[in-house]
């Protein structure tokens, strides 16, 4: 007997089982303290083990779709690839039509419209090492286009406008001041010039 054989049974099985007891363990948490746990699902890893081992060992071929479908991991992952997929697929480089780019004092932007009608602002601070304080952060958020330009609302609820100036640039204007936790992203009065899709 091969004795790569049980090994991979053992191993094939502990995937599995790990990711089903962490969903039990997240559903329990929800159920008893009323907020969302993350689970840790492995995916794949657990069905290609288990599947060497059936081909090894020469179990019944039947046993390879019953060990895929019933690993909650794979299940799991499966599920919300499509909405993976899609959420890449709206602020992805061939979506991409409009990509701005700004600076003030320590602070930069980059704004990135996507023909899905999503927008992406990565913010960034160029700190010392020793200083405190955020080194950076991205919004996602939706915009329409009107007649000056662009209007932009992240999905906190921050609302702006990128108005279209005579020399090709857009100016940040934004609807009223920020509650406190979204200060940091603010970029009012700011100035937005094009982004050259070659530079990275």
């Amino acid at each position: 007997m091969n004795t790569n054989v049980p090994i991979l049974l053992i191993a094939g099985l502990i995937f599995p089982i790990i990711s089903l007891l962490s969903g039990i363990a997240s559903l329990v948490h929800r159920w008893r303290h009323g907020r969302h746990a993350s689970p840790v699902f492995v995916p794949f890893v657990g069905p290609i083990l288990l599947t060497c081992w059936v081909v090894q060992a020469h179990e019944p071929l039947w046993l390879i779709p019953v060990v895929w479908i019933l690993d909650i991991g794979t299940l799991a992952f499966l599920a919300i690839t499509p909405r993976l997929i899609a959420e890449w697929w709206r602020v992805s480089s061939f979506t991409r039509v409009l990509s701005l780019h700004g600076t003030q004092d320590i602070q930069s932007a980059l704004i990135s419209l996507h023909s899905t009608g999503h927008y992406v602002l990565m913010k960034s601070w160029k700190r010392t090492p020793a200083a405190p304080g955020i080194v950076s952060l991205g919004e996602p958020g939706t915009y329409t286009c009107i007649d000056t330009g662009y209007a932009l609302t992240s999905f906190h609820g921050l609302q702006r406008t990128l108005r279209r100036t005579e020399d090709g640039t857009y100016t940040v204007e934004e609807d009223q001041p920020p509650r406190e936790e979204l200060a940091p992203y603010s970029i009012c009065g700011w100035r937005m010039t094009t982004q050259d899709w070659g530079r990275r």
